[in-house]
């Protein structure tokens, strides 16, 4: 590959970065922010996405936090199969 192409790869992936810091940026700046979750294949991330016990959780939904928002998520029965019940 020549050089013009990697630095045109490496704009791309500079861009797309980018974007994605501006958007959690957004959303933490939300009045209401909500994830909807769905089937019994998500439910091993919606577990660690509520892993309160990891600060260093590299899933992005685990990164939206509303500074003076709501954060609910919507879930169905399947999702929530490996969830503690919390008291």
């Amino acid at each position: 590959m020549e050089i013009s192409g990697i630095l045109r790869d490496l704009a791309v992936v500079l861009a797309i970065a980018t974007a994605v810091a501006l958007v959690f940026s957004r959303l933490r700046l939300s009045v209401v922010a909500a994830f909807l979750v769905s089937g019994a294949t998500k439910n091993d991330a919606l577990r660690q996405v509520l892993d309160d016990s990891n600060p260093t959780n590299s899933l992005p939904a685990a990164r939206v936090r509303p500074v003076n928002g709501i954060l609910r998520y919507l879930v169905d029965t399947s999702a929530a199969s490996k969830l503690a019940e919390r008291k």
